[in-house]
């Protein structure tokens, strides 16, 4: 199980289209991977490529099992009607890891199938020796009130725990909203949503206040891997935590 507090860092965005800090992803993955985080979330493909299920710091790999179509669809992803599980936990065991990760989409045409993924995933991950990490997200048409939108977000995180997650990953989540949204999460939960625009030094503090909120931890992905150094970022997120 992941450390905590911890820092899941993910590297699994292929899908999303070649985006700066992608290319040398292998390089990044293994530099990041001994910079201290809990875990990194990777593509089945990588996880073969990358050495064993955990590194000297204990950093494990979590293989993403789920998925739809890829940005040649469309840049809207989470309200594609599609999604399927991809691999299966023992695929993801026999590959090195030592979690998987699904998302759980609601508020959107692919709800029900999402919801099945989750459900498959769970049981699955359980008779695999795996523990699953479930990504909550609510999504909201624009306008939506702020507090029916936070409102949904802790009946995602709820969902992920009645449908068996291991680790629930809030989206959107921030300071302010941590503590009422772990509320609803009887798993631990890590925080998701660093803002964009706070450089290094931002994301970090961003992370010390979600865990003192109340997190178990955070889940960073684009933020480290698109830097100019996502080791050292790596780095400073996790003493921001300790």
């Amino acid at each position: 199980m992941l450390a905590d507090p911890g820092v899941l860092v993910a590297m699994d965005h292929a899908p999303l289209g070649p985006l700066p800090g992608l290319a040398p992803i292998e390089a990044v993955a293994r530099a990041v991977r001994r910079s201290g985080p809990a875990g990194l979330v990777v593509n089945y493909g990588l996880c073969r490529r990358l050495s064993g299920g955990s590194d000297a710091d204990g950093c494990d790999l979590v293989v993403r099992l789920d998925g739809n179509q890829t940005y040649r669809y469309g840049d809207n992803w989470p309200d594609w009607p599609d999604w399927e599980l991809f691999y299966r936990p023992a695929d993801a065991a026999r590959a090195g890891a030592r979690g998987a990760a699904v998302n759980l989409v609601l508020g959107a045409a692919g709800e029900l199938a999402s919801l099945r993924v989750v459900a498959r995933a769970a049981a699955e991950c359980a008779a695999a020796g795996l523990y699953l990490v479930v990504s909550a997200i609510s999504v909201d048409p624009p306008g939506t009130p702020a507090a029916l939108r936070l409102e949904h977000r802790c009946a995602a995180v709820r969902m992920a725990c009645e449908l068996g997650a291991d680790v629930v990953v809030a989206y959107d989540a921030d300071p302010d909203t941590v503590g009422v949204i772990r509320d609803w999460s009887y798993r631990p939960m890590l925080a998701q949503g660093a803002p964009a625009d706070g450089g290094p030094a931002g994301l970090a503090r961003w992370a010390k206040a979600c865990a003192s909120a109340g997190a178990n931890g955070v889940c960073v992905g684009r933020m480290i891997w698109s830097a100019e150094d996502p080791a050292r970022i790596t780095a400073e997120v996790c003493a921001a935590l300790r």
